[in-house]
């Protein structure tokens, strides 16, 4: 009897991605007080920051984002009180409004809240690093994905600004040649398996380590063909030929480690930035931008102008002097070296009293602007 032939799988059609990956690649490490008390007063004001952050990376395709947590960030204290003098110099009079204030306060606690949900009353009580981080990667989850993916995260509770605000219009798929049709993000689906009867009792099936099922935010998850992934993870899937792909093949470029978009990191210390970096061979070329500095020394003494090579990968790294100081000193790692400039190659001039936010777009722009 003659063999079969094997009959070979013709894929189908897929739309061809019109964006290319940046040249060179970019990080940007960013200090937790771009949204201190000084910065942002609430909640609100917060989100907007986060925005503005992630709308300036998807549009010049950042790889990474780092948060880096700066120590001793001192809150600045108001004093309410006005001092007036006399016209006949007679006795001060003081006016202090903080019973007033209190009441108010009071007040506005006592007050429901129209969209039920809890306020940065006291930013010092939140870890402003994870917090910033935990927004910028809500702006690059798809909404059918934000439930299961931040299902743990202890500030889920905290995007109700953020669901309110457009989508961001340079997103990977979006501005693509209609990328969007051939290809979705989705959540690996764990599936248990089939119940086995016993004499004495039913045993449950277990779940399985791998699965062929996607969640893409349709009524049904879509079953891979011929393809076995890990439980609970992000994925690109292409819906045509129902296969995981990779970001880079889909939208043309991808965040670091593969990522939708960029990659969110958060370090604890000014090494790990360098050290944790997400590219498998580090950065090729650091720079220093000083922004929200209203004195305008930089400790960065070298203006150096961004390499332009695809193969180059960038580090922009944003802080004023003070806050690079405390880093430095607070990081036992870097006690070799003698002054905090060493970790660049030079710096992008940027508008010294820019705040951070800010400054984020301009030297992107002078970075990969053409």
């Amino acid at each position: 009897m003659a063999a079969k032939k094997k009959t070979e799988v013709v894929e189908k059609a897929v739309k061809k991605p019109s964006r290319k990956p940046s040249s060179p690649q970019v990080s940007l490490a960013i200090p937790s007080t771009i949204i201190s008390r000084t910065n942002a007063a609430n909640l609100e004001h917060v989100t907007h920051i986060a925005y503005q952050v992630a709308k300036a990376a998807a549009t010049f395709n950042v790889s990474e984002i780092v948060i880096i947590d700066v120590p001793n960030e001192k809150e600045e204290s108001y004093d309410s009180s006005v001092v007036l003098k006399g016209d006949k110099g007679g006795t001060k009079l003081k006016f202090d409004d903080d019973e007033e204030t209190k009441k108010m306060d009071s007040k506005v606690a006592s007050n429901e809240n129209v969209n039920n949900e809890p306020q940065l009353k006291d930013m010092r009580t939140f870890d402003n690093g994870v917090l910033f981080a935990t927004l910028l990667q809500f702006f690059v989850t798809p909404p059918y994905l934000v439930q299961t993916v931040f299902a743990k995260n202890q500030y889920k509770n905290k995007f109700g600004v953020a669901k309110k605000l457009p989508k961001i219009s340079m997103l990977p798929f979006m501005s693509n040649n209609e990328v969007y049709r051939s290809f979705k993000e989705g959540l690996t689906i764990a599936k248990r398996t089939p119940q086995t009867l016993n004499k004495r009792k039913k045993v449950k099936g277990s779940k399985l380590s791998v699965t062929k099922y996607v969640n893409i935010g349709e009524k049904e998850p879509l079953e891979l063909v011929g393809q076995d992934v890990p439980v609970n993870v992000r994925v690109t899937v292409d819906i045509a030929n129902k296969k995981v792909v990779s970001p880079l093949e889909a939208y043309g470029f991808q965040g670091c480690k593969g990522t939708f978009g960029y990659q969110v990191r958060h370090a604890r210390l000014l090494s790990a930035v360098f050290t944790g970096s997400g590219f498998e061979d580090g950065y090729t070329c650091s720079l220093h931008v000083l922004c929200q500095d209203y004195f305008g020394n930089s400790v960065v003494s070298t203006e150096l102008k961004p390499p332009s090579n695809s193969k180059d990968r960038v580090l922009l790294v944003f802080s004023n002097d003070r806050e690079l100081e405390a880093l430095k000193k607070a990081d036992s790692q870097l006690s070799s070296i003698d002054s905090v400039s060493q970790l660049f190659d030079g710096r992008i001039n940027v508008p010294t009293a820019a705040r951070v936010e800010d400054a984020v777009f301009i030297a992107l722009t002078r970075c990969l602007g053409n």
